[in-house]
């Protein structure tokens, strides 16, 4: 039985009365040396969208922020319509704003597995010194 339903109310065991969810608890801010940020192409969950299309910022300013300063920001995106110099200008801009500019690029290079035909890969990883 799910964690928010009490009993059955019918028959169908798809009903249940209603009761009020445990609130998630209240963590800290805290921040890490190395940060990972490797998001699917797209995805529905109860919180929300992520399109890496359109809005790769909305996950990029948190992991940017539980980054410590010194620290190490590592993010892919494996969307084939994004343009590498685009994406990462669009990373740069929102560290700014975000006041957390970075100090380093470093571009790592898909391997053999990840082919490309017109030599721009969908896969980017790209290792941001913050």
């Amino acid at each position: 039985m799910p964690p928010c339903a009490s009993s059955p109310v019918s028959a169908n065991p798809r009903w249940y009365a209603a009761r009020k969810c445990q609130a998630f608890p209240v963590l800290e801010p805290r921040q890490f040396d190395l940060v990972f940020l490797d998001p699917p192409r797209y995805a529905k969950s109860p919180f929300g969208v992520v399109d890496l299309v359109n809005d790769y910022q909305a996950l990029f300013k948190p992991a940017l922020l539980s980054t410590a300063p010194g620290g190490i920001l590592i993010c892919c995106n494996n969307v084939a319509a994004v343009e590498r110099e685009s994406w990462l200008d669009a990373l740069q801009r929102c560290a700014n704003k975000a006041g957390r500019p970075i100090r380093q690029v470093e571009w790592i290079a898909p391997e053999a597995d990840f082919p490309s035909s017109d030599g721009n890969p969908p896969l980017k990883v790209v290792v941001l010194h913050v």
